[in-house]
């Protein structure tokens, strides 16, 4: 389908889902079962609200991209059973210019964890942003306040690196040029 395709119930999927197609949210929620992934072909998910989510159990990982999800992880400690939720909405509250596109990360283990993640993002979630502007925030408050993480930005690969990480909660990319956060 050339027009892009909306979610008009709740999915919840045990393998993987490949698009083709881009796929509006819509409010609604794709849940990836302990083995699916999400393969992004040549279609995108997008939508304002909605968002896609999965449970993992993670320990002693190297370069993981849960569940496809675009958050890359390396990690030696036990992060225990993780749940990854992507959404593709501003970050709003105290940072008032940001990607299209957030991950909450919330593992049963959430200190000491000096992790390195690899934030992917497409360039239809820049948002109007220069991408070589970008830095990665994080936010510890339901996204109420956020902080400057800083990270190496490489807009050819489109990620952002940032090593180091002792905890998670929510992050995105934000215009390093946006004032006080």
């Amino acid at each position: 389908n050339s027009a892009a395709m909306s979610l008009t119930s709740n999915l919840s999927l045990t393998g993987n889902l490949v698009l083709e197609s881009n796929l509006d949210l819509n409010a609604k929620t794709i849940t990836l079962g302990t083995t699916g992934n999400l393969a992004e072909g040549s279609g995108i998910l997008s939508g304002a609200t909605g968002s896609i989510t999965t449970t993992r159990n993670l320990n002693n990982i190297s370069a993981l991209n849960v569940a496809g999800l675009g958050a890359t992880l390396t990690t030696t400690a036990n992060m225990g059973s993780t749940t990854f939720t992507r959404t593709h909405s501003e970050a709003g509250g105290t940072l008032p210019g940001s990607i299209l596109r957030k991950y909450n990360i919330v593992p049963t283990t959430n200190t000491g964890l000096n992790a390195t993640l690899v934030f992917n993002y497409l360039d239809s979630e820049l948002n109007g942003l220069s991408a070589s502007s970008l830095k990665l925030v994080k936010s510890t408050d339901s996204g109420a306040t956020w902080t400057l993480q800083g990270g190496t930005l490489n807009t050819s690969s489109r990620t952002a690196t940032l090593s180091g990480i002792n905890s998670f909660s929510i992050w995105t990319l934000a215009n390093l040029l946006v004032p006080a956060l």
